[in-house]
């Protein structure tokens, strides 16, 4: 539900879920991670934080470092980062990479975010949940004020299998994008499915 943009039908089924079994922390992070696409990043916090050590790697740091970034405490999304990295684990899908190329464009620093996109780039190839370092490279062109190759994985993203609409009209980060007469087009196709899923599914 919510790679598609169901946000509010996922959270509920995960309430649902976590009245059953409220010892369940992957439920927890998952209802985390609906409310950092509803831009609610505190909430996000309280739930996404102490997430099961079994949780695909690195997809709970990623997110719990977006919730820290979009909240301004960009120490503690770097923390976050680094800790993972530090670990010696890998960094499957370069997702990792990824949101440090969405922290240095951030930061304004436009060469290290451009290497840390194409070592992400490099990094996912043949990765199942490779539509969520697309996003995090869209996010870094975007707010680099390069709106061609945020266009471009933003698209990718969407065609990957993560076109989540309710995320894309709300993230603070794409609003270098708002104007562009390219993301009017593509939010209105995505708005047409995202109704059409609601309708259907």
């Amino acid at each position: 539900y919510w790679h598609v943009g169901l946000v509010d039908r996922a959270l509920a089924d995960l309430e649902r879920a976590r009245a059953l079994n409220p010892s369940n922390r992957q439920i927890r992070a998952e209802i985390g991670a609906c409310y950092l696409y509803q831009t609610n990043y505190a909430k996000a916090l309280f739930y996404m934080t102490n997430f099961p050590p079994d949780y695909p790697a690195p997809i709970g740091e990623d997110r719990l470092a977006s919730a820290y970034q979009h909240l301004r405490q960009t120490k503690e999304a770097w923390s976050v980062v680094n800790n993972y990295l530090n670990s010696g684990r890998p960094d499957p899908g370069g997702l990792m990479a990824s949101m440090q190329a969405v922290l240095f464009a951030d930061a304004g620093e436009k060469t290290e975010a451009l290497k840390k996109i194409a070592q992400a780039q490099e990094k996912g190839k043949n990765f199942a949940h490779f539509h969520h370092t697309t996003y995090n490279i869209a996010t870094a062109y975007a707010l680099l004020n390069e709106p061609g190759p945020a266009m471009k994985w933003l698209r990718q993203t969407a065609e990957d299998g993560f076109p989540n609409y309710v995320w894309f009209q709300r993230d603070p980060n794409l609003d270098s994008l708002r104007q562009d007469p390219e993301f009017i087009r593509f939010m209105d196709e995505l708005e047409k499915q995202w109704k059409r899923y609601r309708e259907t599914l």
